[in-house]
């Protein structure tokens, strides 16, 4: 019986750290008003904490969204939900803050 071995190299990829419990939350508010403009916030649990006062800040003028996660900068699916995040809006403004997880990275990783 032949056997057929494929490689598949793409596969492989870098190690990332993860914390022992790793989430992501997705929120778009208003979802049928196209009347304003759109802000989204990107970052951790710090910026998911302020979303809601600063959303209602802003209501009369935007509606906000929100992407909020533990996930570290060398982590690619980092990059795959902020895609997905982006996505479904253009959005007129995106606020970036998610400093918090990457402690374990040097200074030379994080750049």
């Amino acid at each position: 019986m032949p056997i057929l071995l494929i490689f598949l190299g793409g596969c492989i990829s870098q190690k990332v750290t993860r914390e022992d419990t790793e989430w992501s939350d997705f929120w778009w508010g208003h979802e049928g008003d196209t009347t304003k403009p759109r802000v989204l916030f990107i970052g951790n649990s710090i910026s998911r904490g302020y979303y809601t006062a600063v959303s209602a800040r802003l209501s009369r003028v935007a509606n906000c969204d929100r992407y909020a996660t533990s996930r570290s900068i060398e982590d690619q699916a980092l990059l795959s939900e902020t895609k997905m995040a982006m996505a479904k809006y253009h959005h007129a403004v995106i606020h970036f803050n998610n400093g918090l997880h990457g402690w374990h990275l040097t200074n030379e990783q994080y750049e």
